[in-house]
């Protein structure tokens, strides 16, 4: 098989539009550290953010919702109307 498996060895969290928020956090194969700041960041800032853990990328989201990350996807989430 040549599916080539992506090595991580810290987590990152990003805005949607690439914007780095932080990097260097245990990933979910040490702790819960890399999800946990993602809900806290997603929630503070009322938005989605992008994680890179060592399982894939995800859209994590303010009201607690997680998502495997597409770029279709989040380009739905960055061009939507602000909430009021």
């Amino acid at each position: 098989m040549t599916t080539e498996t992506k090595q991580v060895a810290y987590a990152s969290i990003y805005t949607l539009d690439g914007g780095e928020l932080t990097t260097g956090l245990q990933t979910g194969a040490v702790c819960d550290e890399a999800i946990d700041t993602a809900y806290s960041m997603a929630e503070q800032r009322g938005e989605h953010v992008h994680l890179i853990d060592h399982d894939g990328e995800w859209l994590v989201g303010p009201a607690g919702e997680c998502e495997e990350y597409t770029e279709r996807r989040a380009g739905q989430l960055l061009t939507r109307p602000p909430r009021n």
